[in-house]
């Protein structure tokens, strides 16, 4: 768990569960980093793929009993996330959705 939050945040975070709604630090993707170039065509980055870093992932089940997309969990685990980068130099941002 994330040693920046503090207790109460720390608490809420384990009594909510995992997967949960990740801003910052370490995610865990379904189906790796996207690989994509800045979408900025300006950009010093717009020719190189994986130069973009994920700076927040939402699960389709951020909290027990909330669904974002109408996708009610399954058995097999099935899970649904947005997953939101930004290109360091221009600030210029890009979502995308993976599932399991």
């Amino acid at each position: 768990m994330n040693e920046s939050l503090n207790e109460v945040d720390r608490q809420f975070l384990a009594d909510s569960g995992y997967p949960f709604t990740q801003l910052g630090g370490i995610h865990r993707m379904w189906q790796s980093i996207p690989a994509v170039s800045c979408p900025n065509q300006k950009c010093e980055n717009h020719r190189y793929t994986q130069s973009l870093e994920v700076f927040a992932v939402v699960w389709n089940h951020p909290v027990p009993g909330m669904d974002l997309w109408d996708a009610p969990p399954t058995d097999d685990g099935e899970e649904i996330q947005t997953i939101f980068e930004m290109c360091p130099p221009c600030e210029s941002t890009y979502v995308c959705n993976r599932c399991t």
